[in-house]
C-alpha cells in the first residue's frame, strides 16, 4: 500500500489523537493503528498494533489487524530482511533484535523468535521483557514446561507484575497443575484487581478443582465478582444496539469491521472503541 499525500487537516487530526491517547491503553494504540492504516501509513499502523499487543498479548483485534496488514501489504517480508541486515551490521543492537523477535512471533515463526530472545538474554540475563516473550514463544511451540520455567524466572525478577503472574497461572493450568495455577492467578488479581483475564481463567480453575479439591492455603480465593465478570463481558462486546450488546465476542470484529469495548475499571469508567481494519 502506497501512502497517499495527507492533507494538513488529516495530519492535524492524527497528531491530535496520538497526543491524547493513554500510552498504557492497548485499545487506544489499536485504534490509532487503524487510523494510520486507513491513511496509508502502514509502518506507523503496524507499530501501533505491535504496541497494543505488547500491552495486551491476548488482544485478538490487534492480532487480526496485524495479520490483515501483513496479508494486504507484505510489510513483514521486507521488514524482516531489513532487520536482519541491521543486525549483521550491529549485532549488539537490542532494539533491532527485539523487533525482529517480535516480527517472527507475529508471523508464527516461533522457533526463530525464541532464538532472538535467547540471544537478547545471553547479553542481558535479567531482561524481563525478553524473558516473557521467550516464555510466550516456547508456549506457542508446545513447550509449556519450558515456558513455565521462564515465567517463574520473570516472576522472581518482577514480583509485582500482575501480567507475569497471569502468564504463569495460564502455563500451570495448561499443564493441569490447578493448585499452582490458582495460587498464581490469585496473586495476579491481588496485584491488579482489574485483571479481567486472571478473573476469567480463575473461574475455570476453581471449576476444575471443585469444592473438595481446593487447597486450604487458598481459602481467600473467590469466584470472579459481578463487577469483574461484567468488565470482561463489556470488553468483548461488539457494536450494536444497547439491547444487543451481550453475547458475541470481539472475534466478530473481523467480519463486521468494528468491535466495541467499554471495559470499566476502578480507575476509569470511560468507554473505549476498538476497531478492525477489515
Amino acid at each position: 500500500m502506497t501512502a497517499p499525500a495527507l492533507s494538513e487537516r488529516d495530519l492535524a487530526a492524527l497528531r491530535s489523537f496520538a497526543r491524547r491517547i493513554d500510552p498504557s491503553d492497548a485499545g487506544a494504540h489499536n485504534n490509532l493503528g487503524v487510523l494510520y492504516y486507513r491513511k496509508g501509513l502502514v509502518a506507523e499502523a503496524i507499530a501501533e498494533f505491535t504496541r497494543a499487543l505488547e500491552l495486551d498479548p491476548k488482544m485478538q483485534v490487534a492480532q487480526r489487524n496485524l495479520e490483515i496488514a501483513h496479508h494486504d501489504t507484505g510489510y513483514y517480508d521486507g521488514r524482516v530482511a531489513e532487520l536482519q541486515e541491521r543486525l549483521r551490521q550491529a549485532p549488539d543492537d537490542r532494539d533491532t533484535r527485539w523487533e525482529l523477535g517480535r516480527a517472527y512471533a507475529i508471523l508464527g515463526r516461533h522457533e526463530e523468535a525464541a532464538a532472538e530472545f535467547e540471544e537478547l538474554l545471553a547479553r542481558r540475563p535479567d531482561d524481563v521483557a525478553a524473558i516473557i516473550q521467550l516464555g510466550l514463544a516456547e508456549k506457542s511451540r508446545g513447550r509449556v514446561e519450558l515456558a513455565t520455567d521462564w515465567f517463574v524466572r520473570a516472576c522472581e525478577l518482577e514480583s509485582t507484575s500482575s501480567v507475569v503472574q497471569f502468564y504463569l497461572g495460564e502455563a500451570y493450568y495448561s499443564r493441569g497443575l490447578n493448585a499452582d495455577a490458582l495460587a498464581a492467578l490469585e496473586r495476579a488479581v491481588a496485584l491488579n484487581p482489574d485483571n479481567a483475564n486472571a478473573h476469567y481463567l480463575m473461574a475455570f480453575v476453581l471449576g476444575d478443582l471443585g469444592p473438595s479439591g481446593r487447597p486450604a492455603s487458598c481459602g481467600s480465593a473467590r469466584r470472579p465478582s459481578r463487577r469483574s465478570s461484567r468488565a470482561t463481558r463489556w470488553r468483548t462486546t461488539t457494536l450494536g444496539s444497547p439491547s444487543a450488546r451481550r453475547a458475541t465476542t470481539t472475534r466478530r470484529c473481523a467480519s463486521t469491521g468494528w468491535g466495541w469495548s467499554g471495559a470499566r475499571t476502578a480507575a476509569s469508567r470511560s468507554r473505549r472503541w476498538r476497531r478492525c481494519i477489515s
